[in-house]
């Protein structure tokens, strides 16, 4: 498991690691559709 720092993170780069999957922006993205909803 990834030890999390708490600091402050850019949006992009917070996204990223709940999707790492994804580009940048497309991880924000989604990261924005689960707070809007």
């Amino acid at each position: 498991m990834i030890e999390f720092k708490i600091r402050a993170y850019g949006r992009m780069e917070l996204a990223q690691l709940y999707s790492p999957e994804l580009t940048g922006i497309a991880a924000y993205r989604k990261m924005n559709k689960w707070i809007v909803r």
